[in-house]
């Protein structure tokens, strides 16, 4: 893992997780600081410390992939096995929508008052309602198709309820509130490789109303500021 401070430049080693880097997914912050980081390759979700100290979460995953955290700081991570509930210190774990419900979860976020947890597979976006902890409260439902088919990976949502989503690695996506057709905001089907998408702090030069997206593909490798207008949600 790297870190790196504004204006977008060189990068600082900052942490190496169990077997390697390996194939990075997905991270999200948590409230104190710590964040957590989902590896395809080592099928494990671990969590790091503002000074690289890095610690297994959950291991033995199936194909970990797009992560939201919930107000009480449970990470909420898609999976070859479903979406599950991880507790990032307590380590416990729980399956609570099965894989069979969907096809190939990957990217996932809350809407602004986390009532919806909007999931991202090869079908399109599914919405489902949830409680205060986040438990589903009613099954999956398709809200939005996937554009020409294809996959959606990295997922967020804004203050107003915007979705927003990778399609295939290659265009972001944002879907207006209540589903529909989506505007494309940037486009990379030539070369591009975009698996997580994330809104900059509004700290030291970071946009709080940009989206800031890594290219896999691209040398460095390239980070992309999409200014959309909204920050994201609480």
């Amino acid at each position: 893992l790297f870190k790196q401070e504004f204006p977008p430049g060189s990068v600082t080693p900052f942490a190496v997780t169990d077997g390697g880097p390996g194939g990075p997914a997905s991270m999200r912050m948590l409230a104190t600081g710590d964040l957590v980081y989902a590896n395809v390759d080592t099928s494990t979700l671990y969590r790091v410390a503002p000074d690289g100290g890095t610690t297994v979460v959950y291991g033995a995953l199936g194909y970990p992939t797009g992560i939201d955290i919930h107000p009480d700081d449970q990470v909420f991570l898609a999976d070859l096995m479903g979406i599950m509930r991880i507790d990032p210190y307590g380590k416990q774990m729980e399956i609570l929508i099965d894989s069979g419900a969907l096809s190939m979860p990957n990217g996932m976020s809350f809407s602004d008052d986390y009532a919806t947890l909007y999931i991202g597979t090869r079908n399109g976006i599914f919405s489902v309602p949830v409680d205060t902890a986040g438990t589903p409260t009613g099954p999956p439902v398709l809200w939005a198709e996937s554009p020409e088919g294809g996959e959606l990976l990295g997922m967020g949502v804004d203050r107003c309820d915007n979705v927003y989503a990778l399609h295939e690695g290659q265009r972001l996506l944002r879907f207006p509130v209540g589903g529909g057709d989506p505007a494309i905001l940037m486009d990379l089907q030539a070369y591009g490789w975009m698996t997580n998408l994330q809104w900059g702090s509004g700290i030291g030069g970071w946009s709080s109303t940009a989206i800031y997206i890594t290219d896999r593909n691209a040398n460095a490798p390239a980070y992309y500021e999409i200014e959309v207008g909204v920050p994201s949600k609480l």
